[in-house]
């Protein structure tokens, strides 16, 4: 009887073994699938000059095969993002055939105001697959990364251009540079004053540098502001430089009337 229990024992055993060992031979189980995407490749820029013209192009390509896109099939969008999140600019790029590749034009009155933003670039297939990229850039009055300093120079360099201006204002103010020549007192007294304009000018020129270098933001109305500023200081010089020629020919003319009466 005992014999028999064994046997049964070890016939089960066996199956359960042989059955454990065909389970562990078969084959896992592999799902294969495709993975389509889209990889867009565009230049990428971290830095704009403030009031400056952008052309945006990207091309698009299949991941799976790495043929290039067309609008036959790929619509692709632009989008720009201030720092509070609002769209700045979105719209669809339009598809050149020349290029083969997706382009946009954004013209100065794009960019009129510094500081960092987001964009996205996203590209949809008609078979319901897409891409996307984004990043962020600058804004900035030249075009150029920001510079990290101090301002220390620069302020130190700001304050002696003033001290300049207004020495040069203070001589326009003296009436007798010579005491021979009528001539003489008012071509110095204007070119005193011609150059202390110039020398307000540049410090303004100066403030948009040290304020670009120390970080601090300079909105569009503030750019243009000084702008005006600046062409308001050379128009200023124009306008001295022309009275200056008529001043000397009134004494020219001044001098001839007293000789002719014997004066």
């Amino acid at each position: 009887m005992m014999k028999k229990h064994i046997t049964i024992f070890l016939f089960i055993l066996l199956v359960l073994t042989s059955f454990a060992f065909v389970s562990a031979k078969q084959d896992p189980q592999v799902i294969i699938g495709t993975e389509e995407g889209i990889s867009i490749i565009y230049p990428q820029w971290p830095n704009i000059k403030l009031g400056q013209h952008y052309y945006f192009f990207v091309h698009a390509y299949n991941e799976t095969d790495g043929v290039l896109l067309t609008n036959t099939t790929t619509d692709c969008y632009f989008h720009i993002h201030n720092l509070t999140g609002e769209y700045v600019f979105d719209n669809e790029l339009i598809y050149n055939s020349t290029t083969e590749s997706y382009e946009y034009y954004m013209s100065p009155a794009g960019f009129t105001k510094l500081g960092i933003f987001s964009y996205l670039i996203s590209c949809n297939h008609s078979n319901h697959y897409a891409g996307t990229v984004s990043g962020l850039f600058e804004v900035t009055t030249d075009g150029e990364a920001p510079k990290t300093n101090t301002g220390t120079a620069d302020i130190a360099i700001l304050i002696f251009i003033l001290a300049i201006a207004f020495g040069l204002f203070a001589c326009a103010t003296k009436k007798d540079w010579s005491e021979s020549s009528e001539y003489v007192n008012l071509i110095a007294r204007k070119a005193f004053l011609v150059l202390g304009i110039y020398f307000m000018v540049l410090n303004t020129v100066m403030v948009a540098t040290i304020a670009d270098n120390s970080g601090i933001p300079l909105t569009g109305e503030l750019y243009a502001i000084m702008e005006i500023l600046g062409w308001a200081g050379y128009l200023a010089m124009a306008f001295f430089v022309v009275k200056t020629l008529f001043d000397t020919l009134g004494l020219w003319k001044a001098d001839k009337h007293r000789e002719r009466f014997g004066e």
